[in-house]
């Protein structure tokens, strides 16, 4: 049955990916005058807008301390019930921030990365024609800019995708691709996609200001603690 449920999920996905942009406004304003009237089911756990408009909020990296695994997107609601925020586990469980780690606090070089064989076989495992020596090659270039973008951060400071002319639109949402943050019932923090690398380097550089998409925040947490009529969460926005 699980198989099945992420069969249809990913179906769902294709769908939502590949739909004419004009069906997305149109899901969007339907979806928001149901947000502003209350109009659902006692049921539903899904609430709010699937359509991001291009807001950007700034945050403390230093909080986000848990991430998801969920990457089917046309399920995400900008409001949304139920038990999704507990599905998340701790940052320094997540693969980048190991990598990040050995590269910049333990100092290692890239090929003695202790996942450096399995992101070959990664590479591998999408292109069988490749050998394993041009696979190694394309890890060590993937780290090798990623350690240039550390050191841009590091004496530029952080800007935005946009700021950095690499701004672009998803093809089923229009947020810039900054890292995606989703807000627990709690008011916690959870990265959900884009930026795991780019959050791990402003954690250790110490950053406590960087950029982000809040794509979701939990209906418990938007009831009690945001203005509605404000949406307060964009407060210190750069639109």
């Amino acid at each position: 049955m699980k198989i099945i449920y992420k069969r249809i999920k990913q179906i769902r996905e294709l769908i939502w990916f590949h739909s004419p942009r004009f069906l997305h406004l149109i899901d969007y304003c339907v979806a928001e005058k149901r947000l502003q009237l209350n109009l659902y089911f006692p049921w539903q756990k899904s609430k709010g807008l699937r359509f991001y408009e291009k807001k950007i909020a700034y945050i403390d990296p230093q909080k986000v301390n848990y991430y998801d695994s969920d990457r089917f997107f046309s399920g995400f609601y900008f409001v949304q019930a139920g038990d999704w925020d507990l599905k998340k586990n701790k940052i320094t469980d997540k693969l980048q921030y190991k990598i990040v780690h050995e590269l910049f606090v333990e100092g290692k070089e890239i090929e003695q990365l202790s996942c450096f064989n399995d992101l070959v076989l990664k590479y591998r495992k999408f292109d069988e024609n490749l050998t394993i020596e041009d696979a190694a090659k394309l890890v060590v270039n993937k780290y090798q800019k990623l350690q240039a973008t550390a050191e841009i951060i590091k004496t530029e400071g952080y800007k935005t995708q946009k700021e950095l002319n690499k701004s672009g639109i998803n093809r089923f949402n229009t947020w810039y691709d900054e890292m995606r943050i989703s807000i627990d019932r709690n008011g916690e923090y959870i990265l959900s996609g884009s930026g795991n690398h780019r959050l791990m380097i402003a954690k250790l550089l110490g950053l406590d200001r960087v950029p982000v998409i809040i794509v979701r925040v939990h209906s418990d947490y938007y009831a009690n603690f945001i203005d509605r009529q404000s949406l307060s969460l964009y407060s210190n926005s750069n639109l």
